[in-house]
């Protein structure tokens, strides 16, 4: 009998604190810098000069961390892959790109040898990727059958790979000569845009020396973020100016559901930016047809989309031109008198609510109220910022979160939306809907049929600017899978934007009505990139209506649903009227600035509109297209303007307009800027040549500090599995599993399932099946050895309720 023990890091704890009555920031202020290197970085947090760092540290640096004694902590969402660009295969300059030959990219998988991009250049702190599913989320336990096949079927080939990639340069008619690939006489010639400041610039420069021993004749761009990303992400993909990308993403939430992510990866769905509009899912009709599904969640059963998520992930290995890498342990560091909370998936720079925990401390771990926080960040200032389509950019992002409050928040280690703005929600659902609530301020219940009201609002006139109810629409009547209600909190509208004014229900209903509206041809503000997502939201979407704005309560039907109820709430009700567009929050008067310029094609929310039209994407914190906003909101004044005034005319009056742009105006005198927030630290200042900027506490921020350090640390379990070493064909196999956390049982009721899969001794999945849960931190998994002679394996999940990452564990033994 022999003890196979899967070990997992561990978060560092967060103490809980009583007794402060300091709102909002801890600190006073917190400047954050620019610093690409991340070595002077740790060296600064042991002389004062920088507190924390608005990026993980890379794997090489681990044991300097270790050595100065720094606090440290690691998360799990951090994933990089390889973008291959599969415009063309004719770019318009007339170069051969390779990637835009589905083949060749379906060849690279095979070609790219992740086991030694994370032995090597990560020191073993990730784990190779191939699928679009995150192997630390739920949605890959879901759907692991399909996931490990889909590893087996890809795992490292460079025969079959090469010879994929020859087939198909061959046939588009490419020659080799000596070694280098040719076409039309001129070499073909590949350039790869590679990231500087973490990994990304080694394994990078090994995928460029693979393309390189292929044949191909490499150019290595080695660029930082900020000179990237016009390329790669705002240029035209056709224009062959690059032809692979380093790419690195960190979620900021755990990703509980994913089935989303196959737009934003693949569709112009998912993002308003040329990169997504050039994505060429046209040629790949069925693989859309899957992934529009997944996006709106059309399916009946957890079966069904366990099957769809199969199917994704198959279209996901063909298109290619996403080559996932790796999966990060990703290692989080900071000054030793300094405290902060590590989401589980976002680390510190992804999560939400990073501000909000982070703090100076005094010798015992408690908070100290006041001083200047110092963070450095690899990048600042990298894209121009404005709620609708501005800078999505993880350091931008970064500083954005800490100005930004939600009415519900994610759990930083099971990624459920906790309530901090919301008293209560329900959700309504067919029945045989497979949703459930796990946190009491929601309820779920069920119904043989779900009538929509004729007075629900279901589209937008955008000529009239007024709503559309089911009554006018559907006269015959409508129902929906779902109906979602959520009751605000009754002081909702108490809590105040930065520049002093208060939340209201028009700050609100603005964000509903452009949902529709922006995909509007007849109106002033459309942009057709816009329009891939609102068709896809309108096939599923059945009505909405604010039932009071006395508490705030909102209904939304729909025929979409989300396995857990918090996060119907959170995507059905907040993603519809919560003030938080794409990129960031935005007050109607705000985004009425935004409007007038977007009306008057100045200056434009997305790069996409803003490329045709010729002129620069609205930037609210600098540079010329604040200017022009300016001009803007000074016109407003004069106008007392009111956006869709048929509409939120209801709930915006003359003289609120009047306050709410002289709050602003005097705003953007004295800070220099437009970004108005609502969380708890504003923007003092903002140097774009320098690279700084400045947050302060914002003093009217109605919400304890204490709040979020409620967390302690997350349960993540240790596995170790016993078994025999040998088991006799066809004989039942038995193997005792153990789970703990910090050495005691974990608590049986605390472990939601646990799963197994056999490998044969060709490596391929034989079958699967599931466990059972003894008593504490026990399990057993039991099956029939129907297996041929030779080495076998078993893999081991368990599916834990305090944690959404799973924990893992294998055993090999031999059938005889």
């Amino acid at each position: 009998m022999r003890k196979l023990l899967a070990a997992v890091l561990v978060l560092a704890l967060v103490p809980v604190f009583a007794g402060f009555a300091q709102n909002g920031l801890w600190p006073d202020k917190i400047v954050f810098f620019e610093e690409i290197d991340q070595s002077k970085v740790l060296s600064m947090m042991q002389t004062g000069d920088a507190h924390l760092y608005g990026n993980a540290f890379t794997a090489d640096l681990q044991q300097e961390i270790v050595d100065a004694g720094l606090p440290w902590s690691v998360s799990y969402g951090s994933f990089n892959v390889l973008l291959l660009n599969p415009a063309g295969p004719m770019f318009l300059n007339g170069k051969f790109n390779p990637f835009g030959l589905q083949q060749v990219r379906e060849g690279m998988t095979y070609l790219i040898d992740r086991d030694y991009i994370v032995e090597e250049i990560l020191k073993g702190l990730a784990v190779p990727r191939v699928t679009m599913l995150d192997p630390n989320f739920p949605p890959y336990s879901q759907a692991i059958e399909a996931a490990r096949a889909i590893e087996l079927k890809y795992a490292y080939n460079p025969v079959k790979g090469e010879q994929m990639l020859t087939d198909a340069l061959t046939d588009f008619g490419a020659v080799k000569v000596d070694g280098k690939w040719m076409y039309n006489d001129e070499p073909v010639e590949i350039t790869g845009i590679i990231r500087i400041e973490d990994e990304r610039k080694i394994y990078g420069d090994y995928f460029a020396g693979l393309l390189e021993e292929l044949g191909f004749t490499v150019q290595r761009d080695f660029r930082t973020s900020a000179e990237a990303s016009p390329i790669w992400l705002l240029g035209d993909p056709n224009e062959g100016e690059w032809n692979y990308y380093t790419g690195g993403w960190i979620s900021n939430l755990i990703d509980r559901d994913q089935g989303s992510d196959y737009d934003f990866q693949y569709t112009p769905r998912g993002w308003a930016v040329p990169l997504n509009q050039g994505f060429p899912i046209d040629q790949f009709p069925e693989a859309d047809v899957v992934f529009e599904r997944l996006g709106r969640r059309d399916y009946n059963t957890i079966e069904e989309r366990v099957e769809l998520l199969g199917e994704a992930e198959k279209w996901a290995q063909v298109l290619a031109w996403q080559q996932w890498i790796y999966s990060q342990a990703s290692t989080w560091a900071w000054a030793k008198d300094v405290g902060i909370l590590v989401d589980v998936a976002a680390g510190i720079s992804g999560a939400y609510i990073w501000g909000h925990t982070a703090r100076f401390v005094d010798a015992d771990g408690a908070p100290v109220v006041g001083g200047t926080l110092r963070m450095a960040s690899p990048s600042m200032l990298t894209q121009p910022w404005n709620p609708v389509a501005g800078s999505n950019w993880l350091y931008d992002a970064m500083i954005q979160r800490a100005t930004e409050d939600w009415a519900l928040i994610p759990d930083p280690y099971t990624g459920l939306y906790q309530p901090h703005l919301v008293d209560s929600a329900s959700v309504t659902a067919v029945e045989g809907t497979p949703i459930n609530a796990t946190l009491d301020y929601i309820t779920v219940d069920f119904a043989p049929v779900i009538n929509v009201p004729v007075d629900a609002w279901v589209d937008w006139d955008a000529a009239t600017e007024t709503f559309i109810t089911v009554g006018d629409k559907f006269p015959d009547g409508l129902t929906a899978k779902t109906k979602t209600v959520c009751t605000f909190d009754a002081d909702l509208f108490e809590n105040k934007w930065h520049d002093g004014t208060n939340m209201s229900p028009a700050d609100m209903i603005l964000h509903f009505i452009t949902g529709f509206d922006f995909a509007k041809p007849e109106s002033p503000y459309y942009d057709e990139a816009n329009v891939a997502a609102y068709e896809q939201f309108i096939t599923s979407f059945k009505g909405a209506r604010v039932t009071s704005t006395d508490p705030m309560t909102i209904e939304v039907y729909e025929d979409q649903f989300y396995l857990d109820a918090e996060a119907q709430v959170f995507n059905l009700i907040l993603g519809n009227f919560w003030p938080y567009y794409s990129q960031g929050m935005g007050a109607w008067h705000t985004m009425a600035v935004g409007l007038k310029a977007e009306a008057a094609q100045t200056t434009t929310f997305s790069e996409d509109k803003a490329d045709k039209l010729g002129v620069n994407r609205q930037n609210w914190i600098a540079g010329e297209s604040f200017q022009l906003l300016n001009q803007q909101l000074a016109t407003a004044q004069v106008e007392s303007f009111i956006p869709y005034a048929p509409t939120l005319g209801a709930y915006i009056t003359a003289a609120d307009a009047v306050t709410r742009y002289a709050a602003l105006a005097s705003f953007a005198s004295q800070y220099g800027h437009m970004w108005v927030g609502n969380g708890p630290m504003m923007i003092e200042s903002i140097d774009p040549t320098a690279k700084i900027v400045v947050g302060k506490r914002f003093e009217d921020y109605r919400h304890p500090a204490t709040k979020w350090l409620q967390f302690a640390e997350p349960r993540l379990g240790d596995m170790e599995i016993e078994g025999p070493d040998a088991v006799a064909a066809g004989e039942k196999a038995t193997f005792d599993v153990s789970l703990t956390f910090k050495g005691e049982p974990y608590p049986a009721a605390d472990i939601q399932a646990i799963k197994y899969l056999v490998f044969d001794a060709t490596g391929a999945l034989a079958f699967s099946g599931e466990g059972s849960v003894v008593a504490d931190g026990v399990a057993k998994v039991e099956f029939d050895a129907d297996l041929a002679v030779g080495s076998a394996n078993v893999e081991i999940v368990a599916v834990l309720l305090p944690v959404a990452k799973p924990s893992t564990g294998a055993y090999s033994f031999i059938v005889q």
